[in-house]
């Protein structure tokens, strides 16, 4: 029998992790020809997500697992919550990191509300609202956010290209992950 050490939670956490991998959803059907058929709204939703997204959002992971400002603020100089919309510069202190966040994964997104890593947004079509209309320019922003034409940012997108990203977006909801019972809580 061996002792319980911080060593060993971290490697049995870390194991644990590895088993938790979703690539079943009807998007992973799809391109593994395995079927599954998307509709025309659901692939111009996948070509919108590719043309204006996938710098952030890539692979099949829909994450590169870097940070970046995406424009959710401008002023930085608010101390409540222990500096948490400053984003990364609160480990780095390295100003191009002022706001920048993990870029998240996709996959089971519309699961995950609220969305944005305070949770200001409680459904998709506020998160594509923000990228379109509402996106903040500072100092620290990600070149990325800055797609409208001129220097005014935001990423254009109209009502029915935000309508066609949300239906793709649901087409990465993996059911067989989501409903995995080794995955749920042990109660």
């Amino acid at each position: 029998e061996r002792e319980v050490s911080a060593s060993g939670v971290v490697k049995a956490l870390a194991q644990f992790q590895r088993t938790m991998v979703s690539g079943n959803s009807r998007y992973d059907k799809y391109r593994r020809n395995d079927g599954q058929t998307l509709s025309q709204q659901e692939l111009k939703g996948l070509g919108l997500v590719q043309q204006k997204c996938q710098t952030c959002h890539a692979s099949d992971l829909f994450t590169d697992n870097r940070y970046h400002n995406n424009g959710l603020d401008d002023d930085f100089s608010n101390s409540e919550h222990d500096d948490i919309y400053k984003g990364r510069f609160r480990v780095t202190y390295n100003l191009a990191d002022l706001g920048a966040f993990k870029t998240p994964t996709l996959r089971n997104i519309m699961l995950t509300a609220p969305y944005m890593h305070d949770g200001r947004f409680t459904d998709i079509q506020q998160v594509l609202n923000h990228y379109s209309d509402g996106v903040k320019n500072s100092p620290g922003i990600s070149p990325l956010m800055l797609q409208k034409e001129g220097q005014e940012p935001g990423i254009m997108l109209s009502a029915a290209d935000k309508a066609s990203i949300i239906a793709f977006l649901h087409t990465l909801t993996d059911d067989d992950f989501i409903s995995n019972k080794n995955l749920r809580d042990p109660k």
